[in-house]
């Protein structure tokens, strides 16, 4: 209940990561009180290990120093996410995003703004709509008392696309784009483990605890 440093939690990544990056990154994430606000912050370095002269899958992308904050605001009486992220992303560009996540039971549906800028290039602006869905059992298997077997929880797809562009709205790749690395929220159970959301849950928690 108290927004002290029990509250932080603390994650470094390390190696290979996203196929074609090698590098770190570290995150740290406040979540004081009863978890309806959420403050974090990343910082790391990569290479693109297939860079081929800028003819890899990446293209122009030789390095990447993705250095982000973010804020997110729960709003526990309509399970509503407000979020807001800014810094540099993990194609270099600057700028921000903005989105809302609706929580329908295990179902998310969330919008989104982003607007980022690169070096000597016009700002970009793009929306988008992101589904997120749970997979397979809310339990993982656990074999043996010591021993959990687990997968990739949920699936998501979004759609985005261009906006106040001129002569149309072209498809703007790579924008905004976060780092390919576990984060705290899939730790955090897609960030749904406060106090709050417990209280909030009890129902469905017990349901869960069965199966």
């Amino acid at each position: 209940m108290q927004p002290g440093t029990g509250a932080l939690t603390a994650q470094l990544t390390a190696g290979r990561i996203g196929t074609f990056y090698d590098g770190a990154l570290g995150e740290l994430r406040w979540e004081p009180g009863e978890g309806r606000h959420r403050f974090s912050g990343k910082a790391g370095a990569f290479r693109n290990n297939d860079y081929e002269n800028g003819l890899g899958p990446l293209g122009a992308v030789r390095t990447a120093k993705p250095v982000l904050a973010s804020y997110r605001y729960s709003v526990m009486a309509t399970r509503t996410d407000l979020e807001a992220t800014g810094g540099q992303f993990m194609n270099n560009d600057r700028g921000v995003q903005l989105g809302m996540r609706q929580w329908f039971s295990d179902v998310s549906v969330g919008v989104y703004y982003k607007r980022t800028t690169t070096s000597g290039n016009p700002t970009r602006q793009l929306v988008g709509v992101e589904l997120t869905l749970p997979i397979g059992r809310r339990r993982d298997w656990q074999p043996t008392p010591h021993l959990q077997v687990g997968g990739t929880p949920r699936f998501a797809h979004a759609v985005e696309t261009s906006i106040r562009e001129q002569g149309g709205n072209p498809l703007r790749l790579g924008r905004a784009v976060l780092p390919p690395t576990p984060d705290l929220d899939a730790v955090f159970n897609s960030d749904r483990s406060s106090l709050a959301y417990f209280e909030d849950n009890l129902r469905r928690i017990r349901d869960a605890a069965r199966y």
